[in-house]
């Protein structure tokens, strides 16, 4: 199945972009419910579009504007609504519609014809550039929530009682995962690498939580009894995600000293990449 070049968010030079046609901020919402709006009706009853976000800026996985995610999308709402674990493109601009006017069954297709096209990077497939953890095509598409259920779900959440938050709690309490589930969430999340913005979401997070004492006390538990091998194995695996993060070979990186590293790191925040990260370290 061949792609048009029209369908796919790139300029007149077959550049990726974030400009043309949906690119202003309220037109791009626009095309997503005309769409949808428009498109067929069948067996499988309804309207679909296919989206992608682009990343902001260069990474070892792509350029600026490539797509680093793709999803089907039933309702207007979807591309920027909060997803799992992926981050949602704070610039809209760089939430771009890929395929339009299908049926979901459609847009089932396209969404893995695009994952596969343009590889994931937690399994190595294709130029993987997606964060994607599956290969598409499952899930439900259509579900449409109105604004007014949406506020209505909000609303509800923030007025349970203590009563009922407990109950949640408790029923969460001594839940131990699975030996197979473990594995699969440590599948899903090697070689993922955390963008800027989502950094800085998380630091924005941690930042003015004061611990207490007992929680110190119980980390503080819980580190002396690991072996050592596994203190070994997590510090190895730090340098290594960091090394990646900054786009150097990571047995390079872990050959340098603390200091070397640091000037490594500091050379990266100032824009340095390439050859320039490690040139006279």
């Amino acid at each position: 199945m061949l792609v048009s070049r029209s369908s796919q968010p790139r300029d007149r030079n077959g550049r990726w972009t974030t400009t043309g046609r949906g690119a202003s901020l309220g037109s791009q919402r626009q095309d997503f419910a005309k769409a949808l709006q428009h498109g067929p009706r069948g067996d499988n009853s309804g309207k679909s579009t296919v989206y992608a976000y682009l990343r902001d800026k260069d990474s070892p996985s792509g350029k600026a504007g490539s797509p680093y995610y793709v999803g089907v999308a039933g309702s207007v709402y979807r591309p920027y609504a909060p997803h799992n674990r992926t981050p949602v493109p704070s610039d809209e601009r760089r939430i771009r519609m890929l395929r339009s006017n299908l049926t979901h069954e459609q847009a089932r297709d396209w969404e893995k014809y695009y994952i596969a096209a343009f590889g994931r990077k937690d399994n190595g497939t294709g130029r993987q550039m997606l964060i994607n953890r599956t290969d598409g095509g499952e899930g439900t598409v259509g579900a449409k929530v109105s604004p007014a259920t949406r506020a209505k779900i909000g609303v509800a959440s923030a007025n349970r009682s203590a009563e009922s938050r407990a109950k949640t709690s408790a029923s969460s309490k001594g839940r131990t995962p699975s030996k197979e589930t473990r594995a699969k969430l440590s599948a899903a999340n090697k070689g993922r690498i955390k963008s800027e913005e989502e950094r800085a979401k998380l630091s924005a997070a941690q930042k003015g939580k004061a611990k207490s004492a007992e929680h110190r006390a119980k980390m503080s538990a819980v580190k002396k009894d690991r072996p050592a091998e596994e203190i070994a194995k997590a510090a190895t695996s730090r340098i290594r995600n960091t090394a990646a993060r900054h786009g150097v070979d990571p047995d390079v990186y872990l050959a340098l000293s603390a200091s070397q590293r640091h000037a490594l790191r500091e050379r990266h925040r100032r824009g340095k990449r390439g050859e320039e990260l490690l040139k006279g370290i």
